[in-house]
């Protein structure tokens, strides 16, 4: 979603404090964590969320928010603001083949073999449904006698605008960037010129519903709460006994003592073979004791006991195999050149092109580990063809860099805010704007950027290699293994003399020689 330009005549309006007030109220309604280094961001949401308005001005808004007194309208405009709405179908391919083979796939096996043939998933965080949406399709593919099973597909979200879309099922090509024409053709009807909808029986098999992940009321939802709640929910039984609930990139942007409770919730919601998946790059579950986890492709996997995972599926009736084999290569999305990632170096753009990227064929054959760990197989480069993108945007970024290499940071990252506001998903100003983050060790403000750069960017080891060093530098040693594992694995599908993205010039050979040098000086000390 485009941010609104910030007017700048009423920034001396909000003051600190008022600010202040407004990070506080929006953990404690939302979970969302704005720190000080974000206030410039918050300040950018009030404004949009007053221009939806139309009549309000943002700093009555953020009166109405501190004094926990919005209305309803007031609050669906600040949650489209404040919520993150990028999304797509099959996004992430490896992690659905690996959900599929190593954990849908056998789970409905045993329950045919059981004779319990009902099923309960979960998109936590759907924003405009693409992902439940998919997860219908996966399982319209392996339960061919669908018919015959007791099928719930609940998605929620606090957007009422994104839960609006969800429920026409309407979506543009954009949806669409990572899914074969073909795949289209077979789920979705045209409607509306540019636009497709997911066919009515498909839409018919999920549920939409407003919930808040932050609001302690989802605890009245577990097996084992006392009293239902007061707060206006689906019923209590609707979120229990759930066999899989996918709540990606959904914690990572809330208060960390707050996304553990969450988390906590959530888990107190499966089945008893049923498991939470997060994304990979989020850092909750090592600050939540006592859960089983496991890294799979992209993502991490909560069980709701550890034995789930180590029965071996029944043997009878193979389940059906996802399809991905019958789609050839993704619809490539083009990604752009991006300034360099080791501190060490200037601010200059790289132009060595990204690795090809594998067909869906390839994708679909990889033999993941059963454990879930990360196949070097899995990783999928972006197009190293340029974008169509306006001459004027290429001649701000090459201003932005100029400026970076000059040191005058501030108006550098002054015109990079600009460029996102135009372009929200502008891998290369986030990523330029997070390295000149890294020249000035703004810490909390990196760690913010790079969180946005992985997000858009996942499959880049020297993205991987910046999160690992930050990690540690914030002594979080658990999550610094996570991403140097993933870096060197990435790596390892690499030619040795491939240049990396983004490096200046750097080859898979020399970054991996930099992870050795890294390891032997730890293991020196």
């Amino acid at each position: 979603m485009r941010s609104l330009p910030c007017n700048a005549a009423a920034e001396p309006l909000l003051s600190d404090t008022l600010l202040s007030g407004c990070q506080d109220a929006i953990a404690l309604r939302w979970g969302l964590q704005f720190g000080n280094e974000r206030r410039s961001d918050l300040l950018r949401h009030l404004q949009q969320a007053a221009a939806r308005l139309g009549d309000t001005e943002p700093l009555l808004l953020a009166r109405s928010l501190v004094a926990n007194q919005l209305s309803p309208e007031q609050q669906q405009a600040l949650c489209a603001s404040l919520t993150v709405g990028e999304t797509y179908f099959l996004r992430d391919r490896p992690f659905l083949q690996h959900l599929t083979e190593h954990f849908l796939g056998p789970l409905i096996a045993g329950r045919r073999h059981g004779g319990q043939r009902h099923l309960k998933v979960w998109s936590a965080g759907c924003s405009s449904g693409e992902e439940a949406y998919t997860l219908a399709i996966l399982l319209d593919q392996l339960l061919p006698d669908f018919a015959d099973w007791q099928v719930q597909i609940l998605a929620t979200d606090i957007n009422p605008d994104a839960l609006a879309k969800a429920r026409r099922g309407c979506y543009s090509a954009w949806s669409f960037r990572s899914a074969e024409p073909q795949w289209r053709q077979r789920y979705f009807d045209p409607c509306d010129g540019q636009q497709w909808q997911i066919k009515p029986y498909l839409r018919q098999r999920v549920s939409f519903h407003p919930l808040n992940l932050a609001d302690e009321a989802l605890s009245a939802m577990s097996p084992d709460a006392a009293e239902p709640s007061a707060t206006v929910l689906p019923p209590a039984e609707t979120f229990r006994d759930v066999d899989l609930i996918l709540c990606r990139h959904v914690l990572m942007y809330f208060v960390p003592t707050l996304g553990q409770a969450a988390l906590r919730r959530l888990h107190r919601c499966l089945s008893a073979d049923g498991a939470v998946v997060l994304a990979a790059v989020e850092n909750t579950p090592s600050q939540v004791f006592g859960l089983d986890v496991s890294l799979w492709p992209g993502a991490l996997c909560i069980y709701q006991q550890a034995r789930c995972r180590e029965q071996p599926a029944p043997p009878p009736a193979p389940p059906e195999v996802l399809e991905l084999a019958d789609i050839s290569a993704p619809v490539a999305v083009a990604m752009p050149t991006a300034a360099p990632l080791m501190p060490g170096f200037p601010l200059t753009t790289s132009t060595h092109p990204l690795p090809a990227e594998p067909s869906a064929s390839t994708v679909a054959s990889v033999s993941l580990p059963a454990q879930g760990v990360v196949s070097g197989a899995d990783v999928v480069q972006p197009s190293a063809d340029p974008p169509d993108a306006d001459q004027s945007n290429a001649a701000e970024m090459a201003r932005a860099r100029a400026l970076a290499d000059q040191g005058d940071y501030a108006q550098a990252e002054d015109l990079l805010h600009q460029q996102l506001q135009q372009q929200p998903t502008d891998v290369e100003a986030h990523w330029l704007l997070a390295m000149i983050l890294l020249q000035q060790e703004r810490w909390p403000a990196l760690q913010q950027q790079l969180r946005k750069v992985l997000y858009l960017s996942p499959m880049q080891p020297m993205v991987h290699y910046h999160c690992a060093q930050l990690a540690r530098r914030q002594q979080q040693a658990e999550l610094s293994q996570r991403h140097l594992l993933q870096c060197r694995r990435l790596l390892a599908r690499l030619p040795a003399d491939q240049l990396l993205w983004g490096s200046d010039g750097l080859s898979a050979r020399d970054l991996q020689q930099l992870l050795e040098r890294h390891s032997d000086n730890r293991e020196a000390s």
